[in-house]
């Protein structure tokens, strides 16, 4: 009796143990459980590859802004009506035949920035028309570097008339450009048009300098507005840090999903090797969204499959993060469901997930997920 007293008091120790090392386990929330409706959008040519955002206009009516990745520009449908109520198409900027935007961000309906490869900056007003240009100058300090940003990324945010850019550093070795040194971000002027300064970085955890970048050195941010913060989701890392827009001090938490195999970084021989034959059969970490009305964060998660070089749609989960980064739950989205972790937003009613698989090609189905219920249950 006194040894198997001593076993379980040993072994109740060693599960407190664990926990106290942040391996406790998450809580995974039912899928079906939190569907709570359906969104039906019409429209004719809604885009293939797309990022959307609700934007709330100054008499409170919520508009759902598709950025198409290919084209460049938007379409806008009402979320009250579920009409289609315009297009803005990519701006002609003169001097730059056939300006491809790569990255947007949305201060107000009448203030909207789009951000190209090559650092072409435009701001749009809410007809469409461009407002200012900048090409951002990418050099800082005497380096020179590359911007980072991607259009299935949302990583790039305007405040206070600064934009926040991601980039790569880089290095001249027979007069063409290759990536070196950690990944960041930099700080725009938009007022003075001139780089100010770096902000941000990459977890010293994960980072190696004795890597070069891969792709999977990327990360995602989220502008909170209200709290003046810009919080960074790390493809590679489950670290998500919190930076203050105006010291560059940062909030730090860890939310780790069970469900990622081992998140290794590529030797730095394959950095230009294949990129879909290395991702698919490592997970990672995808954008994150807040939802202001339920004060939660929301981070897609991207599992690993074994389709070889296919372009598939992979399993995936989203984790329910509190307003304090602290990892409540993790929805598992099955993967028999005809769902992309890369289209989905955030609305007033929650999460909102396009139905890929459509009969009727003038239609567009979306899921509504509202986490608040699995809670109340």
């Amino acid at each position: 009796m006194f040894r198997l007293v001593a076993f379980l008091a040993f072994y109740c120790c060693f599960l407190f143990a664990h926990e106290l090392k942040g391996q406790r386990h998450t809580p995974v929330i039912d899928f079906y459980d939190i569907i709570s409706d359906t969104l039906v959008l019409n429209h004719d040519n809604f885009p293939e590859a797309y990022r959307m955002k609700m934007v709330t206009n100054h008499k409170g009516a919520d508009f759902l802004y598709v950025f198409d990745c290919k084209k460049g520009g938007f379409e806008i449908f009402d979320l009250w009506t579920k009409a289609h109520t315009k297009s803005i198409n990519a701006p002609v900027v003169d001097g730059l035949p056939g300006f491809a935007a790569a990255s947007f961000d949305i201060e107000s309906p009448n203030e909207i920035y789009l951000l190209s490869q090559k650092g072409n900056l435009v701001q749009l007003d809410s007809s469409g028309k461009m407002v200012e240009h900048w090409l951002v100058t990418q050099e800082l300090d005497g380096e020179e570097y590359a911007l980072s940003i991607s259009d299935y990324l949302s990583n790039f945010a305007v405040m206070d008339q600064k934009a926040y850019l991601p980039i790569m550093h880089t290095y001249k070795k027979n007069g063409k450009f290759t990536l070196k040194g950690k990944p960041a971000m930099v700080v725009y002027d938009l007022e003075n048009g001139e780089v100010e300064k770096e902000f941000a970085g990459y977890p010293k955890s994960t980072y190696k300098s004795s890597n070069l970048p891969s792709p999977k050195y990327e990360f995602a941010a989220l502008k909170l507005k209200e709290e003046e913060r810009l919080v960074i989701s790390y493809l590679k890392d489950p670290e998500l840090k919190a930076y203050k827009f105006k010291n560059n001090k940062a909030k730090s938490s860890r939310a780790e999903s069970p469900f990622l195999n081992d998140n290794k970084i590529r030797p730095q021989k394959d950095q230009f090797g294949n990129v879909i034959q290395y991702s698919n059969p490592n997970g990672f970490y995808h954008n994150i969204y807040y939802d202001e009305n339920r004060q939660l964060f929301y981070r897609t998660v991207a599992h690993h499959h074994d389709n070889g070089n296919s372009l598939a749609r992979r399993p995936f989960s989203i984790q329910v993060i509190d307003k304090n980064y602290n990892l409540l739950s993790e929805i598992k989205v099955p993967g028999t469901e005809p769902l992309d972790h890369m289209k989905l937003t955030v609305i007033k009613e929650g999460l909102l997930l396009q139905i890929c698989q459509q009969k009727n090609p003038k239609e567009v189905h979306f899921l509504v997920l509202d986490v608040n219920k699995s809670f109340r249950d």
